[in-house]
């Protein structure tokens, strides 16, 4: 199943990416992702929303 991410506007206007499902800030390397930019917090949600493609399907 698929994890489930919000982007939210922090109160400083800096922005955040949760996962629904715990309510926890996403961690890449790390580091949560909060106090992003509006640009940094929408390059890694679509990083993490973008469709995986099928590594068996690209080799045929």
């Amino acid at each position: 199943m698929m994890t489930a991410y919000e982007l939210i506007q922090e109160p400083t206007d800096t922005w955040a990416i949760f996962e629904m499902d715990s309510g926890e800030p996403v961690m890449i390397e790390g580091r949560p992702m909060i106090g992003l930019s509006e640009t940094e917090a929408q390059q890694v949600y679509a990083a993490l929303t973008a469709p995986v493609k099928d590594a068996k399907k690209s080799a045929a």
